[in-house]
């Protein structure tokens, strides 16, 4: 009787953290009822919910990560919208991600993936887990899929790391002409990234383009801000 008392307190104190986010813009006093609420009964997700966005929007991944493995768990008894289920999936891949639990954040990307597969942000991690395990042909198809549906929402860096991360790919595995595709749509987005200039600077010697490479040297060294670096590059 007294647990069940305080899960309606706790669910109470949270409709009235509620009323301090949403209709008095007050999120200061709506974070100390929510917290309160957790603490009567930490299995109540009204107070969970909010908890979790506003730890994620304040990169206090280890306090969201504990919320959302409850959440979860409650969500799957059915009866939750789609759109629910893809955030939370998502939110727990990029906790994990981002507390080095990479092995949980490719499982959960998968999932957010799986009911969302247009998500951009989405796509963005599982590419990135992908990329950095190696695993080349899943990561090209994840990256295929940005280029087609959302370059055009990607910011410069974005663009540039994900066509440069291709033409990476795609070295990799022996597809030199569309390696150097990729490497020099990189430097579209990031003229001065060395990175891809200096992939396309290797193909170019392996190919004896002197000219080009000579091209591309002269960009390295301008963008290095080292003056003994720049020398360097200039006289290789």
């Amino acid at each position: 009787e007294s647990t069940k008392d305080l899960s309606e307190q706790a669910r109470y104190v949270a409709k009235v953290g509620r009323v301090y986010d949403e209709r008095l813009d007050d999120m200061v006093s709506a974070l100390r009822y929510y917290e309160q609420a957790q603490e009567l009964d930490p299995q109540v997700i009204e107070s969970a919910e909010p908890l979790i966005d506003v730890y994620m929007r304040e990169r206090k991944f280890e306090r969201a990560l504990p919320l959302l493995q409850k959440v979860l768990t409650v969500y799957e008894g059915g009866g939750i919208e789609v759109e629910v289920l893809h955030r939370r999936h998502l939110q727990m891949a990029q906790a994990c991600a981002e507390l080095g639990f990479d092995g949980e954040a490719r499982e959960y990307y998968y999932k957010s993936y799986e009911l969302d597969p247009t998500d951009l942000d989405g796509l963005l991690g599982l590419g990135d887990q992908l990329f950095r395990h190696s695993e080349w042909e899943a990561a090209i198809k994840i990256y295929q899929s940005i280029q087609l549906q959302h370059v055009e929402r990607l910011t410069g860096e974005q663009a540039r790391d994900v066509f440069f991360r291709s033409g990476q790919i795609k070295k990799q595995v022996g597809d030199v002409r569309r390696a150097i595709d990729f490497f020099e749509k990189a430097l579209e987005y990031d003229p001065q990234h060395k990175e891809s200039l200096s992939a396309l600077m290797e193909n170019c010697e392996a190919a004896g383009d002197w000219e080009r490479f000579i091209d591309l040297t002269s960009r390295v060294a301008e963008s290095e801000s080292d003056e003994k670096l720049r020398f360097a590059h200039l006289v290789r």
